[in-house]
């Protein structure tokens, strides 16, 4: 076998097949790219049958005569026969991905072997102009926001192994090309280290294998709900130096995490920005100047098709990762980046008063009343008396108010005879308001100044109805119905209280914020 060994032609095939042949564990493997596929030694026999090594070799043999004769001879192995006896063939005990190149051991098999997909392409210069006007107009024209994006892409690509603890959402209006940019970033990074998804789930739920040697995750058009409920586990992920993987009917591995996030989305409240999580999301609001409704439709067609004609094209991918790569990102600091209109606004939106305003409602309700209801209506009146009484400067309309009560304060809204109501449970209240913003109501001092929030309302008693006297009501009208020997339908159904959640006014609210900016 020696022999076979010191060929040539061996070693030739040896170096070709071993770029994706291997041993892992003692089971024979073979590597496609993305992933590892197992083969049998059966399959390997197979798949290599044809494969063939012939070698010559001279045979003495010495006659009875005392005289040596000399015949060359020929064998033939596959390479297969050959490279499983190979002491030397490419094995490793382990399955990694490590960006950090220098930290990967000689029996570690590493699933990120860096930016080759473009190795065989000839390297062909092209002007990328188009695409640097596409970028701009997705962060608005901000010099210092276009410069960002470049070096956050620019640090992806030359120090994988560093995360930026940020992430970059892009609101806008629905037709400004973010899918498209969003394709052209996965075919420039390379298919198998970025993913595309509609689903947090596929991210933060409990089966994630999705983000498995991944360093970009694309995030579209987010429910707003799906990614408050999900705010903590993104924050995490943001963040986090090590992650669980985990599949469905196996048992999670503890991975390196080099993923960072990008979140296209034509809603406002992609990403929520509220306390902690106001430090990871870079926003940006994507410029409307090449929507149909601005330059009109054949402008936009003209624009759109010469732009993705860019994006598809290898040339144009190879180009841009090559800028990527040679851009000097020394100074970069991605903790370092001037907020936009927007994201000021939403933090805003995130972080008021309404807090204190609420623990004012806490501190005057007593103990006389766990539970009591008032309607939204007088409740921003009393809200916006509140305002005044301690000089904050803000301003809410009916909707946002709506939102913030119910998607951050988790109030609960009726629908009751005609009218919307807060139901407000003081224990509930308490509790939420002590653990999530830390508020002490043994010390006087963290107390707003005296004001009660119950007062202002024309009716007391109408307004301020217990659930008990509601309940006491409402069989008082069946029981006048059945006296009149009407069917037990629309006014009970009617009058009994609907649950609302934050879904109802977001709609209304993001446009209320589009139009103020």
């Amino acid at each position: 076998m020696e022999t076979f060994y010191k060929s040539q032609e061996y070693k030739k095939m040896k170096t070709i097949y071993e770029q994706q042949c291997f041993k892992l564990f003692g089971r024979y493997c073979k590597y496609d790219g993305e992933k590892i596929i197992e083969k049998s030694a059966t399959e390997m026999a197979e798949y290599f049958k044809n494969k063939k090594i012939t070698i010559e070799y001279v045979e003495q043999q010495t006659t009875k005569k005392g005289t040596t004769v000399s015949t060359t001879k020929e064998i033939t192995k596959t390479f297969y026969q050959i490279w499983s006896e190979d002491s030397n063939m490419r094995e490793y005990e382990e399955i990694v991905f490590n960006c950090n190149l220098s930290k990967v051991q000689p029996h570690q098999f590493n699933l990120f072997d860096g930016f080759k997909h473009f190795s065989k392409i000839p390297q062909k210069s092209v002007d990328l102009s188009l695409i640097f006007e596409h970028i701009r107009s997705l962060v608005n024209y901000d010099e210092g926001h276009f410069k960002y994006v470049l070096n956050y892409l620019a640090q992806l690509v030359q120090q994988p192994h560093i995360l930026p603890h940020k992430t970059l959402i892009f609101i806008s209006e629905e037709g400004v090309g973010k899918d498209i940019f969003a394709t052209f970033l996965g075919e420039v990074l390379g298919s198998k280290y970025t993913h595309n998804t509609e689903k947090l789930e596929q991210i933060c739920g409990k089966f994630n294998t999705v983000l498995g040697g991944k360093l970009l995750m694309i995030v579209n058009e987010t429910n707003p709900v799906e990614s408050r409920e999900r705010i903590e586990n993104l924050k995490f992920l943001i963040t986090a130096e090590k992650i669980a993987i985990e599949g469905k009917h196996k048992d999670p591995v503890k991975s390196d995490n080099y993923c960072r996030f990008l979140f296209f989305s034509n809603r406002l409240f992609a990403f929520p920005v509220e306390g902690e999580g106001s430090r990871r999301p870079v926003i940006f609001k994507s410029s409307s100047k090449y929507l149909v409704q601005t330059i009109g439709e054949a402008e936009n067609k003209k624009f759109f098709d010469k732009l993705v004609d860019m994006y598809k094209n290898k040339d144009y991918q190879n180009t841009f990762l090559k800028y990527l790569q040679n851009l000097d990102i020394t100074n970069f600091n991605p903790k370092n980046f001037e907020k936009s209109e927007l994201h000021k606004e939403l933090e805003d939106s995130s972080v008021s008063p309404i807090v204190s305003y609420l623990a004012s409602v806490v501190y005057e309700s007593g103990a006389e009343q766990n539970t009591f209801r008032i309607s939204t209506t007088h409740s921003l009146n009393n809200y916006n008396e509140y305002l005044k009484k301690n000089n904050f400067k803000y301003e809410y309309t009916q909707a946002k108010f709506n939102v913030e009560m119910v998607s951050n304060f988790k109030i609960v809204k009726i629908k009751s005879g005609g009218n919307m109501y807060f139901v407000f449970n003081i224990e509930k209240l308490k509790e939420l308001l002590e653990t999530k913003y830390k508020y002490n109501f043994d010390d006087i001092d963290v107390i707003p100044k005296p004001f009660n929030p119950l007062d202002g309302e024309p009716d007391y008693k109408q307004l301020f109805l217990t659930q008990q006297e509601e309940i006491i009501q409402l069989k008082l009208e069946l029981q006048k119905l059945k006296a009149l020997n009407k069917p037990k339908t629309n006014k009970s159904t009617q009058d009994k209280p609907k649950i609302f959640d934050e879904d109802d006014e977001l709609a209304q609210l993001e446009k209320e914020l589009i139009n103020s900016l």
